[in-house]
């Protein structure tokens, strides 16, 4: 078992995407020392010391732009970017296509009900 030395762990929207860290294999993460938790916790992200950041976002639903805008600020501060889509809607299709970026990655579990005009 490995336990992450000094890495910060941003959850924006839940604890979806603190579930997906929880299953890496052999890694152990100190909640209270490297996982941040909700929006109201991104001053304290942004602003923390840790050697290695990462940031995880739960696209909401419907369409909201608060998380795009916390996305944003962060993306430049922080080693990688996890998305996790698990209901799609061509609103925040939208969204996703403006994170074709190096720094992110996106996992969407979800499928249209309906065709949207992309």
């Amino acid at each position: 078992m490995i336990t992450a030395g000094d890495v910060g762990v941003f959850h924006d929207g839940g604890g979806v995407s603190q579930y997906h860290f929880n299953q890496l294999p052999n890694v152990r993460f100190n909640e209270e020392r490297h996982y941040y938790q909700g929006a109201d916790s991104f001053e304290d992200f942004f602003k923390s010391k840790h050697k290695v950041k990462l940031a995880s976002f739960h696209v909401p639903f419907p369409n909201q732009n608060e998380w795009m805008l916390r996305l944003k600020r962060v993306y430049n501060h922080v080693g990688h970017v996890f998305v996790f889509c698990s209901e799609l809607h061509c609103a925040t299709a939208e969204q996703l296509r403006q994170l074709d970026k190096l720094k992110a990655a996106v996992n969407c579990f979800s499928f249209f009900a309906s065709p949207c005009n992309l």
